[in-house]
């Protein structure tokens, strides 16, 4: 186990892991974000939301952080300048072929704007409509437009299909989709449905983290990493540390070190582990 000294960036996932039900982070993870600020620690935030999105609940000039890595790494926000450092979209070629696969198997997806305007997009309804879907489209009300032609598309960012069948349907359509980067997510909305999230290949939370550690000259031995859901996984896996939370799926308590404790003191009971250098009982 590393000493806390070896440390030098700290990457969190938010929801489900950060966030509490008020949309706020807890003032006990928020000062373990100041500490490390002080030790001259990266503080990252690695989410799935969109830029709108994340602002809406938590102004970024507001935390003390220096990243915001957001849509599950298509773009990285220095928070300190305010600048986008970081931004991947697709090739409008790609776009087309991606589309007209979803379209023949029938499936409702949505397609995002190219970052930071990734919280606009076209949609068109499949086969099934499941409610998820449904109530996506109604927290993004006004935001959404049904698609006309896949060939007027320029640049965007990903595509998103809400699945009835799960688990099993994401894996019969993930081999159709091998040249792209494919994420499992469980639905923020309803918490149970199965997102299937298309991406170019380059793009995961965990490029993104290894882009910022390049940047600081930082060994990803040197990274802590802490998350609850599929879409963490590749920021994981990069880790040189990296743990989950209680309400992470099964699977992934199995494989990464599990923090058995409510989510609002997650970053404390880590920070007071690594600074004990031992064992300490999670």
């Amino acid at each position: 186990m590393k000493p806390a000294k070896s440390i030098k960036m700290w990457v969190s996932d938010l929801d489900g892991t950060l966030l509490e039900k008020n949309g706020r982070i807890s003032q006990a993870n928020l000062e373990v974000f100041r500490k490390l600020g002080r030790e001259k620690v990266i503080r990252v935030i690695a989410t799935g939301r969109n830029l709108f999105s994340f602002t809406r609940v938590l102004p970024p000039e507001s935390l003390p952080l220096d990243y915001l890595v957001f849509a599950t790494g298509t773009g990285i926000l220095d928070i300190q300048s305010r600048e986008l450092i970081y931004r991947k979209c697709f090739a409008q070629d790609d776009v087309i072929r991606i589309g007209r696969i979803l379209i023949e198997k029938e499936i409702s997806f949505m397609i995002q704007a190219a970052v930071p305007d990734n919280h606009y997009f076209h949609f068109t309804e499949g086969r099934r409509v499941s409610e998820d879907f449904k109530r996506r489209l109604e927290v993004y009300d006004g935001f959404g437009s049904p698609l006309q032609s896949l060939d007027q598309l320029k640049e965007t960012s990903q595509f998103l299909a809400i699945l009835d069948g799960g688990l099993s349907e994401l894996q019969q359509l993930s081999p159709l989709f091998r040249d792209y980067r494919i994420i499992r997510t469980t639905s923020p909305l309803d918490h149970k449905s199965t997102w299937m999230e298309i991406f170019p290949q380059e793009v995961s939370k965990g490029e993104a983290v290894n882009f910022l550690a390049g940047r600081h000259g930082i060994h990803s031995n040197e990274v802590l990493c802490v998350g609850n859901d599929y879409n963490d996984v590749e920021m994981l896996d990069y880790a040189g540390l990296a743990f989950v939370t209680d309400n992470a799926p099964s699977d992934l308590k199995q494989t990464y070190i599990p923090v058995c404790h409510p989510k609002e003191d997650v970053l404390p009971f880590i920070h007071h582990w690594l600074h004990k250098s031992a064992q300490y009982p999670l």
